[in-house]
């Protein structure tokens, strides 16, 4: 079990790197993955995956009625998944998609580029950009992947300054391609997790059940 979580949090690591996004909240989501696959611990991940999200609200300066149903949304998922309502397939694919969607591009917009050594007409602008990203990402006309590719340019797990002026210049590209129009849109963020969360309790349901490594 110890070899295990070494090798989730070897993952982790390398996750992190590409997203451009090492603080401590993606270590601890790479945690609750890892996790996962002890099904005894349900009620740990639970509460892990509760704190986890109540750290991630508090970072963010969304608005209070988003903040709320955000976490209403995320809590009765850990209580699913405590329960056993909701399977290791299921949660790990809402994991996944939580941190791929326009929550993520909130958190990284919250806690990495405005306290970055960023001029101010260069947070003005990552924001409107991010805002660009974030909508084309919630309305489909930019991939999940694209997501994770223009997050790549971060080399370090702390991004320094010119890697997220290098990740906004890609996120800009993203939007521009995607023909995304260059104004000021809020995201109803709430909205796009409980999208992640519904798409992934639909798509686990229909997932073959993960085979048990022989511990042998």
């Amino acid at each position: 079990m110890n070899d295990q979580a070494v090798d989730s949090t070897a993952r982790t690591g390398g996750c992190s790197k590409v997203l451009g996004y090492g603080c401590l909240i993606v270590i601890l989501m790479g945690v609750i993955l890892g996790a996962v696959v002890w099904t005894q611990w349900r009620g740990w991940t639970a509460d892990s995956l509760r704190s986890v999200a109540e750290e991630m609200i508090k970072r963010s300066d969304l608005p209070d009625a988003q903040s709320t149903r955000i976490r209403e949304r995320i809590n009765g998922l850990a209580e699913d998944f405590e329960n056993g309502d909701v399977s290791t397939t299921q949660f790990g694919l809402a994991m996944g998609l939580l941190m791929q969607g326009p929550f993520f591009v909130k958190i990284f917009h919250d806690e990495v580029v405005t306290r970055s050594g960023l001029s101010d007409d260069e947070k003005a602008e990552a924001s409107l950009t991010l805002q660009r990203f974030a909508r084309g990402v919630s309305e489909g006309s930019i991939s999940t992947t694209d997501l994770q590719e223009s997050a790549s340019g971060a080399k370090n797990q702390k991004p320094s300054d010119d890697d997220i002026r290098a990740i906004i210049a890609e996120c800009k590209t993203k939007a521009d391609n995607a023909g995304i129009p260059e104004e000021p849109h809020e995201i109803d963020v709430a909205g796009s997790v409980d999208r992640a969360i519904e798409r992934a309790l639909k798509e686990g349901a229909s997932a073959p059940p993960p085979v048990a490594e022989d511990g042998g």
